[in-house]
């Protein structure tokens, strides 16, 4: 399994809080001393974190379930976020890309020569 690891940034305050809600699970960057959230989902290059009533530390996705919802049935944003996020990871503009719901069209190609059938 992946695990996705952010350095936590905050006020005095927001790390006390996040070092209480972590208890015994809390941990810090030996290279800069931050505090560290550990996650199999992915949330982008910075996530906001909240502490739920319950005293959980969790990534806040409403702004990613917002645009998963704009997203859905618009093909062509979806593209284009799609692009847009490609290049910045490195993988470089993608100038041709079929969409979701296009078809692939194909040429029939004629066959001028006969096939030998074997008759009975």
């Amino acid at each position: 399994m992946d695990m996705f690891i952010y350095e936590v940034e905050g006020t005095k305050s927001e790390i006390e809080d996040l070092k209480k809600a972590k208890g015994e699970y809390y941990r810090e960057s030996e290279e800069t001393g931050k505090p560290l959230f550990y996650t199999p989902t992915y949330f982008g290059e910075t996530a906001e974190l909240k502490i739920t009533t319950n005293g959980n530390v969790v990534a806040d996705t409403s702004l990613l379930r917002k645009a998963k919802s704009l997203l859905a049935d618009n093909d062509f944003l979806a593209d284009k976020l799609a692009d847009r996020l490609l290049d910045q990871m490195g993988f470089g503009t993608v100038t041709k890309r079929a969409t979701k719901n296009q078809v692939e069209k194909t040429e029939e190609v004629e066959n001028d020569e006969e096939t030998p059938f074997e008759e009975d």
